[in-house]
């Protein structure tokens, strides 16, 4: 069987058809007869390019037609050539969801077990529930609306009934079309871009002077009652948006020369002009009623953040020392010597009375339903610890919105800033990169072992391994961190926690092995 490559897959060429432009593929993983069988490659609409005559990528998901035979020009519409098949791996059973179409009766479910669906046509947000889906494959089937296509009937019926799997397979089994109508458009029109007339199945480059601009801009036959209606139900469009925003100052400009799209205009210019008062009115009572709920909100919110962390305060005997909002302003002078700043916050160089140098992490307001856990993590953990290759944390500040941790100042700044640096005069020795490896190495142990609770970090990354005045690495950053009983090997996380890029795949893909201390 001839073999068509398609991007990264290699498909079977079922046939050409050199009338409309088509040739219909299908993926060598579909074998007729056997239901079982899955798609071998990846293809979604986004792998085209909406036209081309490129030998690269010389096919297209969709064709221009002209369907009426009636008219000279007739109505043109853009018609798809596929339609998608999505595979879903659910690790619950989806029961309330009709979209989702059961595969079990062919496929048996993988070694890692879950139940797998098969979805005719695009996925919703709304197919996205809490029943931990994902996409294990995307394919292809043209059975929408062609007239010379043997699935059409079935297009149309799947839209209202619910198909059993083994169906939706023999449509796979019939393969998928794609057009190639672009290089004849180029040899004939100059351009990628034409249309098929379907009476004829004829190329025609688009000529404006048959066609008549609607009042949206859009080409219709000149004559036809059919183009005349469709005329004036876009005047009366354009004239409720005309009535909504003459008030402002604001146009919109009229394409269309027709008598019908100026009575359509007149008629909708008058209910543009009720539906404005309307939504004035209601919508000067929606802010008054938004605004409330959202003050009451805010304060609720806020008042539930920092009363979390003050009963956090109250009830554990820190080693930190406790610091005002004054005194954190009077050691940064004013926050004036700002070191860094991130999604956490601002950090800022400041001096203890006592003379040594101190950085200052102000946090931000926390986000969503946080409850000021980042703040809570960062004391509960590195508040009851010190080593040499943890970052020391001398003292926080808590007053009202105002949070602030106080560290040792790091006159070497964090590890990224040598990893990365494009500059030549920056640079480790291979002493330095050892003994910085060996020292995070034993900060993390420590954080594992050494403590009565075992500390998970969860965000190690070179940002967050800061260098003092000798290099000696420090692990720093505790607002993602969780504390565990020593003696538990697996833990349990409600959602993945750490940087994208830094963080390990466990805690991200759930159907890898479970999450434990070699998570960091």
């Amino acid at each position: 069987m001839t073999v068509l490559t398609l991007f990264s897959g290699k498909y079977y060429v079922k046939s050409i058809n050199y009338k409309n432009y088509t040739i219909r593929l299908l993926d060598p993983g579909i074998e007729e007869g056997d239901c079982s069988s899955i798609p071998r490659y990846y293809l979604y609409t986004s792998n085209f390019t909406s036209y081309s005559n490129d030998d690269e990528d010389p096919y297209q998901t969709s064709q221009n037609r002209i369907i009426s035979g009636e008219d000279t020009y007739g109505d043109t519409i853009t018609l798809p050539m596929f339609q998608h098949v999505i595979y879903m791996n659910c690790s619950n059973p989806v029961r309330d969801d009709t979209v989702f179409v059961d595969t079990a009766s062919c496929i048996k479910s993988n070694s890692q077990g879950g139940h797998v669906y098969a979805i005719s046509g695009d996925l919703k947000v709304g197919n996205l529930n809490d029943d931990d889906c994902h996409v294990e494959v995307v394919t292809t089937i043209s059975f929408s609306g062609y007239h010379y296509s043997p699935y059409r009937s079935v297009y149309w019926d799947i839209l209202k009934k619910k198909y059993s799997y083994s169906e939706i397979h023999r449509m796979l089994v019939g393969g998928f079309e794609v057009s190639w109508m672009s290089a004849p458009c180029q040899d004939l029109c100059g351009k990628p871009v034409c249309y098929l007339r379907e009476t004829t199945w004829s190329l025609e480059c688009f000529d404006p002077a048959g066609y008549c601009k609607t009042t949206l801009g859009f080409h219709v036959s000149c004559s036809g009652t059919l183009s005349k209606l469709r005329v004036f139900v876009e005047g009366i469009l354009y004239g409720i948006a005309a009535g909504l925003l003459h008030p402002i100052g604001l146009t919109v400009n009229d394409a269309s020369d027709m008598n019908e799209s100026k009575f359509g205009i007149d008629i909708g210019t008058i209910i543009g002009y009720i539906l404005l008062s309307f939504i004035i009115l209601r919508s000067t009572l929606g802010l008054i009623v938004f605004f409330a709920k959202l003050i009451h909100t805010y304060r609720l919110r806020h008042t539930s953040i920092y009363e979390n962390i003050e009963d956090f305060l109250q009830g554990n005997s820190l080693m930190p020392i406790r610091y005002s909002y004054k005194e954190i302003k009077k050691m940064t002078r004013g926050f004036k010597d700002k070191l860094g700043e991130g999604g956490y916050g601002k950090v800022y160089k400041g001096q203890l009375r006592s003379g040594p140098l101190v950085a200052i992490k102000m946090l931000g307001k926390p986000k969503g339903n946080q409850n000021g856990q980042d703040f809570i993590n960062e004391v509960a953990t590195i508040g009851r610890i010190h080593h040499t290759n943890v970052v020391r944390l001398i003292g926080f500040c808590v007053e009202g919105s105002k949070r602030a941790l106080v560290y040792d100042f790091m006159p070497n700044s964090s590890l990224d800033k040598y990893i990365s640096s494009k500059e030549d005069h920056i640079f480790l020795t291979y002493k330095q990169m050892y003994d910085i490896s060996l020292g995070v190495a034993r900060g993390i142990a420590y954080l594992h072992q050494g403590c009565e609770m075992q500390i998970l970090h969860f965000d190690i990354k070179p940002h967050n391994i800061l260098l003092d005045n000798d290099f000696i690495a420090k692990v720093s950053d505790f607002g993602l961190a969780r504390l565990y009983p020593v003696e538990n090997s697996i833990v349990t996380l409600t959602a993945a926690r750490g940087t994208i890029g830094y963080m390990a795949p466990e805690l991200f893909y759930k159907n890898i092995g479970g999450v434990s201390h070699k998570a960091d």
